[in-house]
């Protein structure tokens, strides 16, 4: 699909379906099937902007990196419960997806889960012991943990990226919020340069285990500007504020943002 077009849908998408959820008050959701409990009674869930500051929270933990709040299991033992909590927090994701969020922003959750419960699943399966994926992360573990901070300023570059990018014109918010989150891969590859312990082979797992949560959802609003494209040379001079006070956890509350930041037509 040619690139301008592919934009403008998805700039159509976001405007007609965006519908300010930053500015919704809070709204009890009990009037739909999606919220019904098991014996039959409504259950209530509060869409307001804590809603989306938790989905934040728990992706970024979910991720695993930077300021996430918790590590890579380093022995086996650990692994149950990482996979333990990584599974609480997706089905707190998918319904909170399903009763609060809506348009392209439900429709980017929604991939993002189910890439992360594939890549999870994938991990955690152990009937047999340790999987092959998770025996190559048990081994990058002590490497990421250690390079947490130096990760850490990797997210930062990109959310306050994204976080700048609600004030420049419209045609080119998604190419340069795609830009940016390449960016930040490029970032990450350079830790083995940065971190003693860690080797080129254990960072390249990390990267993989991003792509395969944020991958999909990615490519559903990048269209050409992958990250193999030169296209992205043109935003180089862009210059991101930098202010702590406005970096979130993860890339989710921002990019809702930019979503909303597109002018009304």
């Amino acid at each position: 699909m040619d690139l301008k077009i592919c934009t403008l849908v998805v700039c159509a998408i976001i405007l007609c379906n965006s519908n300010n959820v930053l500015g919704q008050s809070s709204a009890n959701i009990n009037n739909s099937p999606d919220n019904a409990g098991a014996n039959g009674t409504q259950q209530q869930i509060k869409c307001n902007k804590k809603t989306y500051k938790d989905v934040d929270a728990m992706i970024a933990r979910m991720l695993t990196f930077g300021n996430s709040g918790r590590k890579f299991p380093e022995e086996a033992k650990e692994v149950n419960k990482y996979c333990e909590d990584t599974k609480i927090m997706i089905s707190k994701i998918e319904k909170l997806n399903k009763g609060c969020m809506k348009g392209l922003v439900r429709q980017v959750l929604s991939i993002t889960t189910y890439s992360a419960k594939k890549t999870f699943n994938q991990l955690c399966r152990q009937k047999s012991g340790p999987t092959k994926r998770m025996l190559e992360m048990l081994e990058s573990s002590k490497c990421l943990n250690k390079a947490n901070q130096e990760i850490q300023k990797c997210y930062d570059n990109t959310i306050d990226h994204f976080v700048s990018l609600k004030t420049v014109d419209d045609k080119v918010k998604i190419p340069m919020a795609c830009c940016a989150y390449h960016k930040k891969n490029n970032c990450m590859s350079k830790l083995a340069d940065r971190v003693p312990t860690c080797t080129e082979k254990q960072v390249d797992i990390a990267i993989r285990f991003i792509e395969s949560i944020s991958g999909s959802s990615l490519n559903l609003v990048c269209a050409d500007y992958s990250d193999s494209s030169d296209k992205c040379d043109q935003f180089n001079g862009f210059k991101p504020t930098s202010d702590p006070k406005l970096r979130t956890k993860s890339f989710f509350l921002p990019l809702i943002e930019l979503f909303d930041s597109f002018d009304e037509v």
